[in-house]
């Protein structure tokens, strides 16, 4: 846009130009660091306090290692335990703006991350490998359909000579190894020209699963240590102590159940 100023005489003495600025009012970048500025304040407020509770922890803990458990001690006990929760919430919800924003954050390179990324359903290249294996598929097709034919026409081949009574043992049996050659010719064109295949496995049930999870216990699990199996199995070790709450057991001889104090 132009905004031209004249003098008395009517002639033009300046012209100003005004330009929209294109450029942001704060650098996405400098938000950023100003906010792990921030961030790393809070953090070393929670350090500190983390820090302070822990020593005091570990002084109760020699305490009643030494003196061994009474009432005074149990008292002190659980009252650290009260101000550790405390302390944790209160940290929890000073660091959740920072962790939240860098959550958000993350998910936005993640956004662009998925955009091209081959086995994310929707991207560009998802569809292109969605392509390539319906074209691949459809030659896998056609190629099973030429086989069934050359083994057919093997067959009626067969049938045909059969049917002629001007044919000796000897000439029957040559006509039918150059059909053998021919039929092993055109097996061995397709091998050639086939698609490269892998087998995958597919659920058909629910029984399906439990089938694959006693092939990992097989190949795998049963070879880890106990606290892999304990993470890897939380989910269902948790549904297993929430029934067990409502007096729903598990029978078997590989699992027994303890009495220990609820906190």
């Amino acid at each position: 846009m132009l905004n031209k100023k004249t003098n008395a005489g009517g002639s033009r003495t300046a012209t100003k130009i005004a330009v929209k600025s294109t450029m942001p009012k704060k650098a996405e970048g400098d938000k950023v660091a100003l906010s792990m500025d921030k961030a790393s304040v809070v953090l070393g407020l929670n350090q500190t306090e983390s820090l302070s509770l822990v020593n005091e922890g570990k002084s109760l803990l020699r305490k009643a290692d030494g003196n061994g458990m009474d009432d005074s001690c149990l008292v002190q006990l659980q009252d650290y335990i009260e101000r550790c929760n405390s302390a944790k919430a209160k940290m929890n919800s000073r660091r959740k703006p920072f962790t939240t924003a860098l959550i958000r954050l993350q998910k936005q390179f993640v956004v662009e991350e998925n955009a091209i990324d081959p086995i994310q359903a929707g991207s560009p290249a998802a569809e292109a490998r969605t392509h390539i294996r319906a074209w691949q598929q459809a030659r896998m097709d056609a190629a099973a359909e030429a086989e069934r034919r050359l083994l057919k026409n093997r067959d009626n081949y067969e049938h045909r000579l059969a049917r002629r009574d001007d044919l000796t043992g000897e000439e029957r049996e040559a006509a039918l190894k150059r059909a053998d050659a021919r039929l092993v010719s055109g097996q061995r064109a397709l091998k050639a020209d086939a698609v490269r295949t892998e087998p995958v496995p597919v659920v058909t049930s629910a029984d399906g699963y439990l089938e694959a999870f006693k092939f990992w216990w097989e190949g795998i699990g049963k070879g880890l240590p106990a606290a892999d199996l304990e993470r890897y199995l939380h989910p269902m070790l948790s549904f297993a102590r929430k029934q067990a709450r409502k007096g729903v057991f598990i029978t078997g001889s590989g699992i027994i159940y303890k009495a220990v104090p609820a906190l």
